[in-house]
């Protein structure tokens, strides 16, 4: 039997695909859908999804027996009548007790130092976005990610983390140079192309999450 990776999102969408998927969520969510693709199993079998925060494990979603058929793709939620604590989280899918997928998200407070991040292909000489988009064809080279900043002093420690489904594949640390409130930007590049996946983007300030975002590169 095989389960696919899993895609974090907090709803699905009318077609049942995940809504902006990503491994990063704002504190303030009550509810992430975890969605996969299965394939070869069998009805009867006992399975189980068992969610973890750090190292507490929260309530199962566990079905007694499979009843979805062979192939298709599934889905589980972790939900709560009140905001989802920020922290590290883990799902476990397990099949007759083995386990046979393991992977996670993040919830994090957001501070208000950075504006929204709008991604493109392309910026203009102002470092705003042309064509902004959070969908983008697999031969893309360099994706921009560009957003408004408050006053921030200059040297400040700041860091830009890419992830690709849930792995870091890029992170940046220094100190600001922007001296006054206005745009800016960061990259992701490939001298090839950039790999197919879901990408997240993490904008640290002095120690603190300043932005998130997520966007899409998708299969040739």
């Amino acid at each position: 039997l095989r389960f696919g990776e899993v895609e974090f999102a907090e709803k699905l969408g009318p077609d049942g695909k995940p809504e902006d998927p990503g491994y990063l969520f704002a504190a303030g969510t009550r509810s992430i859908v975890g969605v996969f693709e299965f394939a070869n199993m069998l009805n009867g079998v006992k399975w189980s999804a068992l969610w973890w925060r750090g190292d507490e494990e929260l309530e199962p979603a566990a079905a007694p027996a499979w009843n979805l058929g062979a192939n298709g793709v599934a889905s589980v939620t972790l939900s709560s009548d009140e905001a989802l604590a920020p922290g590290e989280y883990t799902l476990a899918l397990l099949v007759e007790g083995d386990l046979v997928q393991e992977t996670g998200f993040r919830i994090v407070e957001v501070s208000d130092q950075l504006g929204e991040v709008a991604f493109s292909a392309e910026i203009d000489d102002g470092g705003k976005p042309v064509d902004a988009t959070d969908v983008f064809a697999a031969d893309v080279r360099q994706i921009y990610a560009s957003f408004e900043h408050a006053a921030i002093a200059p040297g400040t420690p700041w860091s830009a983390i890419w992830y690709r489904d849930g792995e870091v594949v890029s992170r940046v640390n220094g100190g600001w140079r922007a001296k006054e409130a206005g745009r800016t930007w960061v990259m992701l590049s490939d001298q090839q192309t950039i790999a197919p996946g879901e990408y997240a983007l993490e904008i640290n300030i002095d120690g603190k999450v300043a932005a998130i975002a997520s966007m899409t590169v998708v299969e040739p």
